[in-house]
């Protein structure tokens, strides 16, 4: 018998969100994250990736204290939603700034 995950037990749809960041507060927010024990996934995006779909005249490329940002796009399983929601919530509230540049969005798997 196989121990691999079945299609079953593998996520049907996940959430995608893209957040703007100082890249200051980077390594502190892939730790808390990565911390949660697997509510999210995320990726460092390069300016040039989709750059058309996250960028707007509303973007700001800095942040309030003029430091450089980084974009990370967050891929969310649809029963963490809410915590996800909470950890970025708790983060801004201690000071880091978060802009988002796309809502959570439910995505079909790629297959």
């Amino acid at each position: 018998m196989s121990r691999g995950i079945s299609k079953k037990m593998a996520p049907s749809h996940a959430y995608r969100q893209v957040i703007r960041i100082s890249k200051r507060d980077s390594a502190w927010v892939y730790h808390i994250l990565e911390a949660q024990g697997g509510i999210a996934s995320y990726s460092t995006l390069s300016r040039l990736d989709s750059k058309s779909e996250r960028e707007s005249e509303k973007a700001p490329l800095l942040s309030p204290q003029g430091e450089a940002t980084c974009d990370l796009e967050l891929t969310i399983p649809v029963g963490f939603l809410t915590q996800v929601q909470e950890v970025l919530s708790h983060l801004e509230k201690g000071g880091v700034w978060i802009f988002e540049l796309k809502p959570p969005t439910l995505e079909s798997p790629q297959r």
